[in-house]
């Protein structure tokens, strides 16, 4: 049960009170032919939605996840790029990102714009891009060689033309870039040293200065930014 004073339209069960005002209305996304949900992974200004779901039957290879683009209430895979879904991102000019294997591959980062960048920067390493302005650079993660033998994970930003810049904050063993908005600001979260001391970590980057988030009661994750920077 919802315990605001607001309703959607239409209302979910129990949500109450009866005579409040309606604030906001739910679309029913549907179902794939096989009746297998979509799932919802970006949204962007325009109001064009991204989703996982599986590909339809009659396709080759129709067990694998795949992604959509339901625009003006419309559902297709024409915006798709050939072979890269999963979906993380859509910008405002329908540009896209995510993270895919290609046979037997590691998870490699693709954007529409740049490609298989993944393969290109971390060809034997998983990578993964979380996010993508409206200018087309993107903020992901990567796995990389830790201490004796382990796999750690560290934060990048790629500009619009593939540029590279790694995103180490000030303590912390692995960064992940949670979201990247339109004025540059990339959200990471970071884990702590090995042993007592800082627990995980939310910290804003832009323009080559790190932000440490306030740390309220305890352990922090960011999972969102809105474009004035707030988390």
């Amino acid at each position: 049960m919802l315990n605001n004073s607001v309703r959607s339209n239409p209302p979910f069960p129990d949500e109450g009170p009866a005579g409040a005002p309606v604030a906001y209305g739910l679309l029913d996304l549907g179902v794939l032919p096989d009746q297998a949900p979509l799932l919802p992974v970006a949204l962007n200004e325009q109001g064009d939605l991204a989703a996982h779901g599986h590909a339809p039957p009659e396709e080759p290879d129709s067990w694998k996840v795949y992604g959509y683009v339901i625009k003006d209430g419309r559902r297709t895979q024409r915006l798709i790029p050939p072979g890269k879904a999963p979906i993380a991102g859509l910008n405002r000019a329908g540009l896209m990102c995510g993270a895919a294997r290609r046979g037997f591959s590691a998870l490699h980062a693709w954007a529409t714009h740049l490609g298989w960048f993944g393969a290109d920067f971390w060809p034997d390493r998983d990578s993964f891009c979380t996010g993508i302005n409206a200018s087309g650079a993107v903020a992901g993660h990567a796995a990389a060689p830790g201490e004796q033998g382990s796999t750690v994970k560290r934060a990048f930003l790629i500009s619009p033309t593939g540029q590279i810049r790694l995103l180490m904050p000030p303590w912390g063993d692995e960064v992940c870039a949670a979201a990247l908005n339109d004025a540059g600001l990339v959200l990471l979260n970071s884990s702590p040293h090995a042993g007592p001391g800082r627990g995980v970590q939310t910290w804003l980057w832009q323009e080559g200065k790190f932000h440490l988030m306030e740390n309220i009661g305890g352990d922090t994750w960011g999972v969102a930014l809105t474009p004035e920077g707030r988390v």
